[in-house]
C-alpha cells in the first residue's frame, strides 16, 4: 500500500511571533524550488521527523534540524529571535482515504521529542473533528506497542513488518527506519551512490537486500518466511516428538518397562530404527524379547506341573484376599482423594497463570501511559484507553468509587505491580503443593509412578 503527503508544515515560535511554512501537496510529483537556505531540506526532513523516521539518518536522538527550529530564526527584515517552541505537522492518506496527522515538537516546553500527537480520520475535512491520541516513538516498543506510533504507522499503511535474519538474536523485525530509506535521497549524499545509505544500528543481515525485496515484493523475501515457517513447524514436531516419548515413556514404566529410542528428534520413515523395550527380572534389566521366551518356558512348566488343588489352604487365602481388598480400599481412597486435590490445584495454577498475564499486559499499557505523560503528553487517561474495569471487566463510564477519590495512574500501576507479586507469590505457592501432592501420590503403594520409583531405584 501507498502513502501520500498531503500537507506539511514547519513553524518555530519566538518573542518576534510566529514563524510558520506550510504547503499543500498534490497527487502525483510536486517539484518544490527555491534558492539555497530557503528551507527545501527542512521540509523534507520535516516529513520524516513528523513520521519519527530520523532514525533511518543515524541512531542519534538529536532532531536533524538548523538553528531555525532549534535555536535562532531569522526575520526577513534582517532580525533575528531565539526560537521559544517549533514544530513539524504532517497530514499524510493511505490508498483507502483515511487521512492522519501527526504533530511533533522539535523543541516544546515541558513536551519531549519522542512525543507525537496524531488524529485519524476518514477524509482531511473531519480531522479537525477527531480526537487526539497520544503516541510515542524512538524508545522501545515503539513498533509494536498498542501506543507506539510505528506500529499504528505500519497498520496505516497496510504494511505486515516480516521477521528477517540479525546477527544477535535468530530473527529480528524489518523496522520501517529500514525502509523508508529507499524512498528517501538526502542531497548532499544521497546521489553518490544508487544504493542509499542504510542503518546498521538495527541488526539486520544484508539490511538493504532485505528491504528491497520487501519493498519490490521478490520472491526470496517470501521464502525467508516461507523458511521460518518451516522452521517453526520443525520445532512444533520436535515438541510433539518429545512428548510423545515421554507419554510412552511413562505407560512403560506404568508396566515395569523402560523404552529407548534411536532417535532423538523426528526422523523420516526410511531413517526410523526400531526402539529397544526392556523389562525388569529381579534386580537388573533385560531385553523384552528375550525375557518372552523365559516366560514362555514358565508357562509350560507351569501346564505340564498341573493346578494345585487349594484344599487346605482356601481359609488362609480368604484371609490373605480380605487383607488386600482392605489395603487396596484404603489406598484407593487415599489416591482418589489426591487426584482430587492435585485436579483443583491445577486449575488454581491455571488461574493464577492466566492472572498473570493479564496484569503483565495491563502494566505493559499503564507504564506506556505513564511513558506518555512523562513524554509531555496533557490527555486524559479516558482518551487511549477503554473505560472497562481491567479486573472484572465491566463498563465504567458514570461510575463512582466508593470513597469518592479514584487512584491516579502511578497508583494504580502500583495496585498493579502488588497485586502481581501477589498472583506470582501465590501461583509459587501452588506449585509448590502440586508438587507436594504428587510426591505424595508417588510414595502410595500401587500407583504408577510409585511403582515406576520403585522399579528406577532397583536399576
Amino acid at each position: 500500500m501507498s502513502i501520500r503527503i498531503v500537507s506539511v508544515e514547519v513553524a518555530s515560535r519566538t518573542d518576534r511571533g510566529l514563524l510558520r511554512y506550510k504547503t499543500d501537496l498534490s497527487p502525483g510529483l510536486n517539484v518544490i524550488a527555491a534558492p539555497n537556505s530557503f528551507g527545501k531540506s527542512t521540509l523534507l526532513q520535516g516529513v520524516i521527523y513528523a513520521l519519527g523516521l530520523e532514525g533511518m539518518f543515524s541512531s542519534s536522538r538529536k532532531p536533524p534540524f538548523g538553528p531555525a527550529l532549534l535555536t535562532l530564526a531569522d526575520y526577513p527584515d534582517g532580525g533575528r529571535s531565539p526560537v521559544r517552541e517549533s514544530w513539524v505537522s504532517l497530514i499524510i492518506a493511505n490508498e483507502h482515504g483515511t487521512h492522519m496527522r501527526c504533530k511533533r515538537f522539535v523543541r516544546g516546553d515541558g513536551i519531549d521529542t519522542a512525543l507525537i500527537m496524531t488524529w485519524k480520520a476518514n477524509d482531511r475535512a473531519s480531522l479537525g473533528r477527531a480526537n487526539r491520541i497520544d503516541m510515542f516513538v524512538r524508545h522501545g516498543g515503539s513498533a509494536f506497542r498498542e501506543l507506539g506510533f510505528h506500529r499504528e504507522l505500519a497498520d496505516f499503511l497496510g504494511w505486515d513488518l516480516p521477521q528477517v535474519p540479525g546477527f544477535n538474536t535468530t530473527e529480528v523485525t524489518l523496522y520501517l527506519e529500514v525502509l523508508f530509506p529507499l524512498f528517501y535521497v538526502e542531497q548532499k549524499s544521497g546521489w553518490s551512490g544508487v544504493a542509499p545509505r542504510m542503518p546498521t544500528y538495527f541488526g539486520i543481515r544484508d539490511v538493504l537486500r532485505r528491504s528491497v525485496e520487501y519493498v519490490l515484493g521478490l520472491s526470496t523475501l517470501e521464502r525467508l518466511t516461507a523458511l521460518a515457517a518451516v522452521k517453526t513447524e520443525e520445532d512444533d514436531l520436535k515438541r510433539r516428538w518429545q512428548s510423545a516419548s515421554d507419554r510412552l515413556g511413562d505407560a512403560a514404566k506404568a508396566l515395569n518397562c523402560r523404552v529407548f529410542l534411536n532417535q532423538d528428534t523426528p526422523v523420516t520413515p526410511a531413517r526410523r530404527q526400531h526402539c529397544v523395550i526392556e523389562v525388569m527380572e529381579e534386580s537388573s534389566w533385560v531385553p523384552l524379547q528375550q525375557q518372552v521366551g523365559v516366560w514362555q518356558q514358565h508357562l509350560n512348566d507351569l501346564e505340564q506341573v498341573g493346578v494345585e488343588p487349594a484344599g487346605e489352604h482356601t481359609q488362609q487365602a480368604h484371609a490373605e484376599l480380605s487383607a488386600a481388598e482392605s489395603s487396596v480400599r484404603e489406598v484407593g481412597s487415599r489416591i482418589r482423594m489426591l487426584d482430587e486435590q492435585l485436579n483443583l490445584s491445577r486449575t488454581d495454577s491455571d488461574s493464577l497463570v492466566a492472572r498473570s498475564v493479564s496484569l503483565d499486559s495491563e502494566r505493559s499499557r499503564l507504564a506506556d501511559l505513564r511513558k506518555l505523560r512523562t513524554l509531555g503528553s496533557t490527555l486524559g487517561i479516558a482518551t487511549v484507553s477503554s473505560d472497562v474495569c481491567p479486573t472484572c471487566g465491566q463498563a465504567l463510564d458514570g461510575r463512582e468509587t466508593a470513597t469518592g477519590v479514584a487512584a491516579d495512574l502511578d497508583q494504580t500501576i502500583a495496585e498493579v505491580e502488588a497485586e502481581r507479586d501477589a498472583v506470582r507469590a501465590a501461583a509459587q505457592s501452588a506449585d509448590r503443593r502440586r508438587a507436594t501432592l504428587e510426591q505424595n501420590r508417588a510414595s502410595l503403594p500401587g500407583s504408577t509412578t510409585g511403582r515406576h520409583a520403585a522399579g528406577s531405584g532397583s536399576s
